[in-house]
C-alpha cells in the first residue's frame, strides 16, 4: 500500500514539475517576476551577494525588472550585501542605463555601501569611463571617502 502511495506522488511531482519547466521556459522573466509579486514576494528581501531583488536585477541589467520594481515601490537605497545599493550594483556591472534609470528614480548618488564605497568609487575600481563620466556628469562626489576604495585610489 505504501509503496503505491510513494509510485502515485512519483508520477504527479514528475508531471507537476514538466509542467513548472514548460511554463518556466514560456514565460518571461518579467513574467514570472509578476507572478511572485501577485503571490506576495517581498521586494526588499535581502539575500546573498546581491542583497535584494533590485540589486540582483540591476546587477545583471534587468532594465525591464528595474522598472517593475521602481514601480512597485521597492527602496532603490536599499544596502546589500556585497554590492551595497542597487545603484553600485548597476554601476560596477557596467548597466548605464539602469544607473540613469535609478538616478532618475531618486537614487542616492553617493550612499556608501559595503566593499566598495560609493557607486563612483565602485565603477572607477572596476574601469567603465562612460558610466564613471555619467556619475560625475549627474554629481558624484568625486572626494567621497569610502573603505578601501577612493576614486583616486580605485583606478588600475
Amino acid at each position: 500500500m505504501k509503496q503505491g502511495i510513494f509510485k502515485f506522488f512519483f508520477v504527479v511531482a514528475k508531471k507537476f514539475l514538466k509542467a513548472l519547466v514548460s511554463i518556466w521556459l514560456e514565460a518571461s522573466l518579467k513574467e514570472i517576476v509578476e507572478l511572485l509579486l501577485d503571490q506576495g514576494a517581498d521586494l526588499n528581501t535581502q539575500a546573498g551577494d546581491y542583497g535584494t531583488a533590485l540589486q540582483a536585477a540591476a546587477f545583471q541589467g534587468h532594465q525591464e525588472i528595474v522598472e517593475l520594481f521602481i514601480e512597485k515601490g521597492v527602496n532603490d537605497n536599499a544596502q546589500g550585501d556585497k554590492y551595497g545599493t542597487p545603484l553600485q550594483a548597476a554601476a560596477i556591472s557596467y548597466q548605464q542605463k539602469i544607473v540613469e534609470l535609478l538616478l532618475h528614480n531618486g537614487a542616492d548618488i553617493n550612499s556608501q555601501g559595503e566593499e566598495y564605497g560609493t557607486a563612483l568609487q565602485a565603477v572607477a575600481y572596476r574601469g567603465s569611463r562612460e558610466v564613471v563620466q555619467l556619475l560625475l556628469d549627474k554629481g558624484a562626489d568625486i572626494n567621497a571617502q569610502g573603505d578601501d576604495f577612493t576614486p583616486e585610489r580605485s583606478h588600475h
